[in-house]
This record gives structure tokens, C-alpha cells and sequence, in this order.
């Protein structure tokens, strides 16, 4: 539930100013009594304005930059749906991103998500590891959700979620199934909402099933401020005869109303009980994030289908890295150059389908490219 809190209040960015998109979050240590850069991702968008793709890199305090650690594309059908994520993970050796996992969503008649399937790619080959299917009421809120693993080529149920909901449709709580070893499904996790007065979450209950019954181990808890703003978090593990908070997070914001910082706090188990910021992320925007598709569309890239060269033109005149992959990945051939113009040997490929990656900077661009 944490995830989807904080994604509203980054999504809902300008609804009291200016519509900003998010650019890059950056994540702060507090160590040795002071803050330290620990990562950073950055997000770019597609013309309708959809995060396409977002970096994670990491921050190295001996060299005083931030080095690359994953990718991930998001693509998106024309009702602005995400049909399927891509996430690529940097590595040393070939020294590119190199696709280590996708997910494909489908989508039923009324646009609402039905199956997620999970792909791995570990050894050079795509495989089918994990699928989610969806079910909905009649109000098209979800009532079940199913997750299995694939194993030795048939798909094996691992979890079940059911949701229930009151009268007025807010979602009254969750009931978490798992499968033991013999295919029998047994109820091991519950969660209870709790509502405000003005519709808001207020607090989510965590039950654990034990052999003496039902035990209730956690609490979420949202503040909100005067203005309806949620200000703080609270994790709280529930420990006999008390309600002990371990964990918190505090939200500042700017005069639009976007978030600006999230603090991360501890409680201090001695006889102060005093909370320690440990760690915080902050957020910059901007009315004019950079536009992938209009970045590289200048660029031209021919012919395609090619059969010997394909022609790279009008590239910006900086470093670039050109990478020739097959579809599940794999790298064929690499090419790091200065030059706006580049022509790209393909005679030798087999005829067939390949991906084409352009990175220049931190921008990563995609084209199918067709072998004769």
C-alpha cells in the first residue's frame, strides 16, 4: 500500500499549480554527520507525456560520480495503457545494459488488467517465470488475484489475494492465500483498511495466521495535514501489551503541491525513544522534461529492411555507443563513436529480426531493425 500512497502524491503533481513532470529523484544517507549522495534515477517521456523510461545509477563517493545499474522501459498502447516493461541491468562486461527481464501485460474488454506475465533472461534465453491474473466485481474493482510460477513447462499457483469491500465500494480488506508443496491453499496473511472520516486511509491492520489463531503483528498509519496532504507515515510493529512505531516517513512539499523531500526515520530503542533520519529522497521537476521520441527523431536511420549497411545520420556530435543485440538480448556487436554520421556493417547477419541501441549520454533509444 506504501507504493501506491507516494505514486499518487508524484502522479497528481500540479493539481494546485503548474503541471510539472517528475525528472529525478536522489536518494541522501545521513552519515558521519552529514549527507551523503547514494543514487539517483532519472525519468524521460514519451510525446503523450508517459514515463517511457527511467535510469537508476549509483553514487560512488571515491570517484565522485554516478555510475549506471539499471534501465527500465515502459511501452505504452495508444489508450495509454502500459502493454509491457522492459528492465535491463548494467554490466561491467560487455560494458552495456543488457535485457534481463520483461513483463507483458493484457488487458480485458473493459481495459482492466487481466494477466501479467513475467520473463527472465539469465543465461541469454528468455523464460517464462511468473504469472498474475486478475479478477473484478461488477464495479470493476479487483476481487482476486492469482500469482504461479513456471516450472518445468506447467505453471504452478503460489499465491492468491481476495479483496472485499463495504457497502460504499472502499476496499474493507485483503485475505493472502498460499499453496504448500502439495497444491493445498491455506490462509496465511490478512490486511484490515481503516478510513477517516474524509475517505482517506488512515490505517492498514497486518494479521498473520499462527497455530493459536489470528495475531495482528503491524500497522500502517497515514497522517495528514490541515490541507488533506498526507505528511507522514508510520510502520508500527505491534508487540504484546504495546504499539511500539519503528519507522516513518515525513513528506515536505512545494507551493504547487508537488512532493518535494521524503525523510526516512528510525526510533531509537533506548530511554529516549528518539527518532534518527537516516536517509531521504528529493524530487526536482520541470515543465519541460526531455522528450525521447523528439530527441532522437531527428536522427535518421536507413535503409530498414538493409541488407549490407545500414546508414546512421544527423546524430548529435557527441559520445555515442551503437549496440547491435539479437531480440532476446544478446549482444553481437558494439561500437563506441564521436562522429554524427555512422555506417553499420550488417552483411553478415543472418536474415531475421534485431534490435538496434543508441545510447548517447544517459538516453537510451530502440529500433527494430530488419536483415534481409
Amino acid at each position: 500500500m506504501k507504493k501506491p500512497v507516494l505514486f499518487a502524491l508524484l502522479l497528481a503533481i500540479g493539481i494546485s499549480g503548474t503541471a510539472q513532470s517528475l525528472i529525478n529523484q536522489i536518494s541522501f544517507r545521513f552519515k558521519d554527520s552529514q549527507w551523503e549522495t547514494s543514487s539517483r534515477t532519472d525519468f524521460y517521456y514519451d510525446r503523450n507525456g508517459n514515463d517511457s523510461l527511467d535510469e537508476y545509477l549509483v553514487y560512488f563517493q571515491n570517484l565522485g560520480t554516478f555510475q549506471k545499474r539499471q534501465l527500465r522501459h515502459h511501452y505504452f498502447n495508444p489508450t495509454g495503457r502500459m502493454d509491457s516493461l522492459l528492465r535491463e541491468r548494467w554490466e561491467g562486461i560487455p560494458g552495456a545494459y543488457v535485457p534481463r527481464f520483461r513483463q507483458l501485460n493484457h488487458f480485458n474488454n473493459q481495459g482492466l488488467l487481466d494477466t501479467t506475465l513475467e520473463l527472465m533472461n539469465t543465461t541469454g534465453n528468455w523464460f517464462m517465470d511468473g504469472r498474475t491474473s486478475y479478477s473484478y466485481n461488477s464495479a470493476n474493482a479487483e476481487l482476486r488475484r492469482t500469482f504461479e510460477y513456471h516450472t518445468n513447462a506447467i505453471w504452478e499457483p503460489v499465491s492468491l489475494d481476495s479483496s472485499f469491500y463495504d457497502s460504499q465500494g472502499q476496499l474493507e480488506r485483503k485475505r493472502s492465500y498460499s499453496y504448500d508443496s502439495l497444491g493445498n491453499l491455506y490462509l496465511s496473511r490478512e490486511r484490515h483498511y481503516k478510513y477517516d472520516i474524509n475517505g482517506k486511509i488512515d490505517r492498514i491492520i497486518h494479521f498473520r495466521q499462527l497455530s493459536s489463531g489470528w495475531d495482528s503483528n503491524s500497522v500502517e498509519q497515514y497522517i495528514y495535514a490541515p490541507n488533506g496532504i498526507l505528511s507522514e507515515e508510520r510502520y508500527i510493529l505491534i508487540l504484546p501489551g504495546s504499539h511500539n512505531p519503528t519507522t516513518r516517513k515525513l513528506y515536505t512539499y512545494l507551493a504547487n503541491g508537488a512532493i518535494d523531500t521524503t525523510y526516512f526515520s528510525s526510533l531509537m530503542w533506548d530511554s529516549t525513544n528518539t527518532w534518527i533520519t537516516n536517509s531521504k529522497v528529493g524530487y526536482t521537476y520541470s515543465n519541460n522534461p526531455v522528450n525521447i521520441e523528439e530527441y532522437f527523431s531527428a536522427i535518421e536511420i536507413y535503409p530498414n529492411p538493409v541488407e549490407d549497411l545500414l546508414s546512421l545520420n544527423n546524430m548529435p556530435l557527441k559520445e555515442k555507443r551503437i549496440c547491435l543485440r539479437s531480440l532476446d538480448g544478446l549482444l553481437i556487436r558494439q561500437f563506441t563513436i564521436q562522429e554524427r554520421s555512422f555506417k553499420l556493417p550488417t552483411s553478415y547477419l543472418k536474415p531475421g529480426v534485431y534490435l538496434l541501441q543508441l545510447n548517447i549520454g544517459e538516453l537510451t533509444y530502440f529500433r527494430n531493425i530488419i536483415k534481409l
